[in-house]
């Protein structure tokens, strides 16, 4: 790691979460048992996986080895019973320059709640790497869009997961905490905004049942 410490984040729980974690979504399973491990390398401590992913037990098994962290099942009956007793401490929602989701944030933040973005570079929708405004921005601090996309994520205190199977990426992406957009950068930044999902509209009723009706195979 070249940049600044690790900032982290304090959820309504108590529990602090680092600001800044490694996504495996759509990385096939050989290939997360060795992202994993050097996403470690760089310094990742906050590591997203789900059943849906189909990867989470290459992900179990590379956090295993690795000696560094360890994890455990709650069980589907204990998580249900948590989420039937409290608020969530935290909410993963889509998050990205075309759909900021800045006033959902604020409603959230009013309730306890911490946002995280998954997809934050729009899987490279709307020519994201090459947007005008965010090339402008990171040419003038010699970085990469990537990196302002997860910067300005991060001084908006949301919990960013980036993904990526590449070592370098991964080590690019976690470079972030010695920069600071200015004040006028932050507001340029705010133009991309769409104020619509670049993926799926979840208060479509067809759409909303669509994806409730999934359900996992082997």
């Amino acid at each position: 790691m070249t940049g600044s410490a690790m900032r982290a984040v304090t959820l309504d729980n108590g529990v602090e979460r680092p600001i800044l974690g490694f996504g495996v979504y759509q990385i096939p399973s050989e290939q997360t048992e060795q992202a994993v491990p050097e996403a470690l390398a760089a310094g990742y401590r906050l590591l997203d996986t789900a059943a849906a992913y189909r990867n989470e037990g290459a992900a179990g098994r590379a956090i295993k080895n690795s000696g560094k962290l360890w994890i455990s099942d709650t069980g589907e009956e204990n998580a249900r019973r948590a989420f039937d007793e409290i608020t969530p401490a935290a909410n993963q929602i889509e998050t990205h320059p075309f759909f900021q989701r800045t006033q959902y944030q604020r409603l959230r933040v009013e309730r306890g709640v911490q946002i995280g973005s998954w997809g934050p570079f729009d899987e490279g929708r709307n020519n994201l790497f090459t947007h005008p405004v965010l090339s402008d921005i990171a040419q003038a601090h010699g970085r990469s869009v990537a990196q302002v996309v997860l910067r300005r994520l991060i001084q908006r205190d949301v919990v960013v997961i980036p993904k990526s199977a590449h070592a370098d990426r991964m080590a690019e992406n976690f470079d972030v905490f010695d920069l600071e957009l200015t004040d006028d950068q932050l507001s340029r930044t705010a133009g991309p905004d769409t104020g619509h999902s670049s993926f799926l509209d979840h208060r479509d009723p067809a759409m909303a049942g669509r994806v409730g009706n999934l359900r996992l195979t082997d």
